[in-house]
C-alpha cells in the first residue's frame, strides 16, 4: 500500500499534467446551442472543426463541429 506522501507526489504528477494539458488547449468560452462552452481547440488537421466541452445542466458532454461564435460577441 503506497505511503501518504506517494499517494500526495501522484496526486501532483496529475495536477501538473492537467494544468499542462488546460494551458495548451483552452481558447476561450464560446456559444455552442445558447449555452457557454469550453473551446479546446482544433479537432482536427486542418482546423475546420472546433472540440466543444458543454456543461448540460450538470452533465459534462463533449461535441465537435464548426468553430461557434465567441461568448459575448
Amino acid at each position: 500500500m503506497p505511503s501518504a506522501a506517494e499517494k500526495m507526489a501522484g496526486v501532483l504528477n496529475d495536477m501538473n499534467v492537467f494544468r499542462d494539458f488546460v494551458q495548451q488547449a483552452f481558447r476561450g468560452i464560446d456559444l455552442v446551442d445558447g449555452k457557454p462552452a469550453v473551446n479546446m481547440g482544433p479537432f482536427d488537421a486542418d482546423g475546420k472543426k472546433t472540440l466543444y466541452g458543454i456543461n448540460d445542466d450538470g452533465k459534462i458532454r463533449y461535441d465537435v463541429r464548426d468553430k461557434q461564435p465567441r461568448m459575448g460577441e
